[in-house]
């Protein structure tokens, strides 16, 4: 059996792109599905993340938020069951940084590249130069400058078990207006991503707060504690909560452990998921 869960972000989902935003979840999904049925697991979670980085529509890959100067730095991350992790931080100028990721992770000596460097092992992997601005992203920058508002956050992420395979994975424009070279928990062990032989998690939301509460390790320390899954994830959004008491301090989290057991937590407004167990007929 295998299972694959994806997210599209915590926040505030609006209202006209509700229906837009549930299909390319599902899409997502349905892609990472058939790599599974294939005994793929690396593959599924890729390719279930790059399709949602080249949606146009979350914050991750092409169509990521702006920084206060008006670029793109992306941040990405996977971690596997063994800790074997790869991750960019302050990526620019490049398609799909879950990709260059998990290069970092395959094809480099290295955990984590950063700014000038991720993107030089990225071209020198073949990942030619590349835009990921929109003009809907660019128009919203605009708006911002003017109201001074920046604090917007999203992210994509998933995590597949498959047999003894455990892997999570997650990419981020960051936040809207960020300074440069601000990096969040999104490529960070124990913060965005977080794997071992028990279970996968991923998180999203502010990414300062799920730093500070290393938000994705306590998802699997409340589970060993009784090996309950959706109580783990419960304890863990409390635990920020009270931990943290700014209003932006929000965050979901989604998981799967060696049981296959599925669970999806959060404390935004909106989070939308989609999962799916090859037991199961259908993507939910």
């Amino acid at each position: 059996m295998a299972s694959i869960i994806v997210h599209g972000g915590a926040g505030k989902i609006q209202e006209e792109k509700r229906d837009l935003v549930r299909e390319k979840i599902r899409n997502s999904v349905e892609l990472g599905k058939e790599k599974l049925k294939r005994g793929k697991p690396y593959k599924s979670i890729l390719s279930s993340i790059k399709y949602l980085e080249d949606s146009k529509i979350f914050n991750a890959g092409t169509g990521s938020v702006l920084t206060s100067d008006k670029k793109i730095q992306m941040d990405a991350g996977i971690v596997d069951q063994d800790r074997e992790l790869g991750a960019v931080t302050c990526l620019e100028k490049t398609k799909n940084p879950i990709l260059v990721a998990d290069e970092v992770k395959n094809r480099s000596n290295h955990v984590i590249l950063s700014g000038k460097g991720a993107k030089i092992f990225a071209r020198n992997r073949g990942y030619q130069k590349y835009d990921p601005k929109t003009k809907e992203k660019v128009k919203q920058w605009e708006n911002k400058k003017k109201s001074n508002s920046s604090n917007k956050y999203g992210t994509v992420g998933a995590v597949v078990v498959q047999s003894d395979k455990i892997v999570s994975a997650s990419s981020t424009g960051g936040v809207w207006m960020k300074k440069q070279g601000r990096i969040g928990d999104t490529p960070i062990l124990g913060c965005g991503i977080y794997a071992d032989s028990n279970l996968g998690v991923a998180a999203t939301g502010h990414g300062e707060g799920i730093i500070k509460t290393m938000l994705s390790r306590k998802v699997r320390d409340f589970y060993v504690e009784n090996r309950n899954l959706d109580q783990a994830l419960d304890k863990d959004i409390n635990f920020l909560e009270k931990k943290l008491e700014k209003p932006e301090d929000k965050a979901g989290l989604i998981a799967i452990n060696k049981e296959q057991e599925i669970s999806f937590k959060k404390n935004t407004e909106d989070m939308p998921v989609g999962y799916f167990r090859t037991d199961e007929k259908d993507v939910k």
